[in-house]
C-alpha cells in the first residue's frame, strides 16, 4: 500500500523577502492561486488516500500549514530541530511502519512545480512498483535541458530486465541504475553531464519500503537509527514529544541524499518526464515564467522604462519605479526590499544569514 511524507519544513531562504520562516516558500503562491503545497497535496488526490500522507515541517510552521492542508492533524509533524532531509525521512518511515510494516513510502518536496500530473502519477507507479519487486531504493531522476548548475546530477545507465519481465517496453526504457550521485558542478561539468547524455537533474524525489529505507539508514547512519529506535519504542506513550526532542539534539545534521544515496548499492532511477520545475530562486522564477515584451517578470504594482530582463515584484501598497536598469531581480514586501543582481540569486540565503546575525534584525527573517 501507497504512502506519502511531504518534507515541508524548508525555509526558502532563497525567496526571500517573500519567504519567511514562519510562512516560507512552500506557503506561497508561487505559480497558481493555490499554496505550492496546496498543489502538491492536489496532484496527489487521485493517487494516495489522504489518510495515508503525512507531512512534516517546525513548530514554527505549524499554526499556518494547518490552515492550508486539511488532514488529520497526527499526519501534520513538526521535527523540534531541523536536521535536514535523512532524520525527517526517517521519523516519517517509523510513523508509516506504525500503521503498515510493508508500506511503500513516496518522499516529496512541498515545492516543486509538476506540469503533467497523470503523468506524474504513472511515474510514481512505476518507481513503486519497482520498489517493491526488487527491494531497492528508487529515486526520481529529470532528464537536463541544459547545464544547470544549481541542482544536483545522477549518472545512471539503463536497465536492462530479464527476458521474463512483464513490463511493458515503454516502461522498462524509462528504468536506469544508478552508478554515482554529483554534488552541484561547476558549469563546465554540467556542459560535459548535458552532452553524455547519461546524466540525470537530482529531483529529490524518493520512493520506496519503509522496512528497505530504515535498513539503509541502520547500515549508513547508525546514529540516526539508534534514535529512530527509541523514537519508535515510545510513540504510543506521553514522553513521546520529550524522546523526539532529546535525541533531535544529538543528531547531525545531514540529507538523505549524502547520507544514505550516495552509499547505497543497488539504487534505481525513473526518468520523469513530467514537467519537473524546481523554483529554487529568483531566477528560476524568471526562467519558468512568462515575459514581456523586455524580458522582465513583472508583479504589484511597478512601471519600468529601459529595464531589462528582470524580476519586478512590487508592494501592494507601494510603487516600484525601475529605470535603465538590466538583469536584476527587485522584490519589494510590507517591511524588507531585495535588490540583487539575476546571476546571484543563489546566494540570496547569504544575505539571510547575515540579517540573522545583525542585532534587532532576526524580525525581516
Amino acid at each position: 500500500m501507497l504512502y506519502c511524507l511531504i518534507i515541508a519544513g524548508g525555509k526558502g531562504e532563497r525567496f526571500w523577502p517573500k519567504s519567511r520562516i514562519k510562512n516560507p516558500k512552500q506557503m506561497l503562491s508561487v505559480v497558481t492561486r493555490k499554496t505550492m503545497i496546496e498543489d502538491t497535496l492536489e496532484r496527489l488526490e487521485p493517487f494516495i488516500d489522504k489518510k495515508r500522507i503525512f507531512v512534516i515541517t517546525n513548530k514554527q510552521q505549524i499554526p499556518t500549514l494547518k490552515k492550508l492542508v486539511l488532514l488529520e492533524k497526527k499526519k501534520i509533524i513538526a521535527e523540534p530541530l531541523s536536521r535536514n532531509t535523512a532524520a525527517a525521512i526517517g521519523l516519517g518511515a517509523i510513523l508509516i511502519k506504525r500503521e503498515n510494516p510493508d508500506g511503500i513510502m513516496v518522499c516529496l518536496p512541498a515545492d516543486h512545480i509538476i506540469r503533467k500530473k497523470t503523468k506524474f502519477r504513472k511515474v510514481l507507479s512505476l518507481a513503486a512498483s519497482v520498489a517493491r519487486q526488487k527491494n531497492t531504493l528508487v529515486t526520481i531522476g529529470i532528464k537536463p535541458s541544459y547545464p544547470a548548475t544549481g541542482y544536483g546530477y545522477i549518472h545512471a545507465t539503463r536497465y536492462t530486465p530479464h527476458a521474463t519481465s512483464k513490463k511493458p517496453k515503454k516502461e522498462s526504457e524509462k528504468i536506469f541504475q544508478v552508478e554515482k550521485f554529483v554534488e552541484k558542478p561547476k558549469k563546465e561539468d554540467a556542459e560535459k553531464f548535458l552532452g553524455s547524455g547519461k546524466y540525470f537533474w537530482n529531483s529529490g524525489i524518493f520512493v520506496w519500503k519503509v522496512s528497505v529505507i530504515l535498513e539503509a539508514i541502520k547500515e549508513h547512519l547508525p546514529q540516526l537509527y539508534s534514535g529512530l529506535m527509541k523514537i519508535e519504542g515510545c510513540l504510543e506513550t506521553k514522553q513521546r514529544k520529550e524522546v523526539i526532542k532529546d535525541i533531535y539534539k544529538d543528531l547531525k545534521s545531514i540529507s538523505i541524499d549524502y547520507g544514505v544515496m550516495e552509499k547505497a548499492s543497488n539504487v534505481f532511477l525513473i526518468e520523469g518526464d513530467f514537467g519537473w520545475t524546481d523554483l529554487g530562486s529568483w531566477r528560476a522564477f524568471w526562467e519558468f515564467h512568462k515575459k514581456d515584451e523586455k524580458g522582465n517578470v513583472c508583479r504589484g504594482r511597478s512601471v519600468n522604462i529601459d529595464t531589462y530582463n528582470s524580476v519586478i515584484i512590487g508592494d501592494k501598497k507601494r510603487l516600484t519605479a525601475v529605470l535603465g536598469l538590466s538583469n536584476l531581480v527587485i522584490v519589494q514586501t510590507e517591511d524588507a526590499t531585495l535588490l540583487c543582481s539575476k546571476n546571484r540569486t543563489q546566494d540570496v540565503k547569504l544575505l539571510v544569514k547575515e540579517i540573522g546575525q545583525r542585532r534587532g534584525m532576526k524580525r525581516f527573517l
